[in-house]
């Protein structure tokens, strides 16, 4: 797989929103959509993190998905920590709308690879001055507490 390198990446304190559900829920309800434009309500969103529950994964599997900025937080908003520590990263190539593909196109490259993921999560970093997304998969073992998580109903009620 092209652009993919290993970096050190610092700890970062984030501010936004979390929401427990399935990858199928997104695509059908456009559920990060919902959530960046929630945030963009404080700040200019520019990481979403992704916490798994379940060591299966599936279209239908509930996870945690964190929508947020590293800009200064509000008290509507969650505050979630991403340790510091050595990931892989991959730079996301076309449209937002395409990054599931990106994301299956890194589970197979980390299958290919004598690399074993022993954390609960990964990130992605928008750059929204570029249109760039890269995708962050850690290789230390660390874990992210899930944070409370917004109730979808409320969520999909927001104008």
């Amino acid at each position: 797989m092209n652009h993919v390198k290993p970096m050190v990446y610092e700890a970062k304190t984030l501010y936004g929103i979390s929401l427990k559900h399935s990858l199928k829920e997104d695509q059908t309800e456009h559920l990060v959509d919902a959530m960046k434009a929630y945030v963009k309500q404080y700040a200019e969103p520019n990481y979403l993190i992704q916490i798994y529950i379940s060591d299966d994964f599936t279209e239908n599997t509930d996870f945690i998905t964190f929508v947020g900025s590293d800009q200064s937080g509000h008290s509507d908003l969650n505050v979630l920590n991403i340790p510091k520590g050595e990931y892989l990263v991959f730079e996301h190539l076309g449209d937002e709308s395409e990054i599931d593909l990106t994301h299956a196109e890194i589970q197979q490259y980390l299958k290919s690879q004598p690399i074993t993921v022993t954390s609960n999560f990964d990130f992605e970093k928008w750059e929204p001055s570029t249109g760039k997304i890269f995708v962050f998969i850690p290789l230390d073992t660390a874990v992210i507490e899930a944070p409370d998580t917004i109730d979808k109903v409320q969520l999909l009620d927001i104008p």
